[in-house]
């Protein structure tokens, strides 16, 4: 029974160091976006709206991680327009699931319409 613990006790360690830190999923504004799309470095820079809703958003995502193999040079960052309450339930662990490591951020711009 011991072998068994310790066995679960590793798979788990290794399942959480391979996992994207919610860090990693920076929580952005209409500012955020605008300073995003201003920067001027001088390289390509690919910006992705997507969901974890969104059938073909999701899609389409294993073509900018082929992408981003292919082509290091590219800056690609993906904007998910999830609900900023969804980050730990869905789109973190969307993150983890698919083994996506490219630069996401989270627009959280929810127009008032009070």
């Amino acid at each position: 029974m011991k072998n068994y613990k310790f066995l679960y006790l590793s798979v788990l360690a290794f399942a959480l160091s391979c996992s994207q830190p919610k860090e990693q999923v920076k929580v952005i504004k209409i500012e955020g976006l605008q300073a995003l799309i201003s920067e001027d470095n001088h390289e390509v820079h690919i910006i992705n709206f997507w969901a974890t809703w969104c059938a073909p958003c999701v899609k389409e995502i294993p073509q900018f991680i082929s992408l981003s193999e292919q082509y290091p040079e590219v800056s690609i960052s993906l904007v998910t327009i999830d609900f900023l309450s969804n980050l730990d339930s869905k789109v973190i662990p969307f993150l983890d699931r698919e083994s996506i490591s490219l630069r996401t951020l989270l627009m959280d711009e929810v127009e008032d319409e009070r």
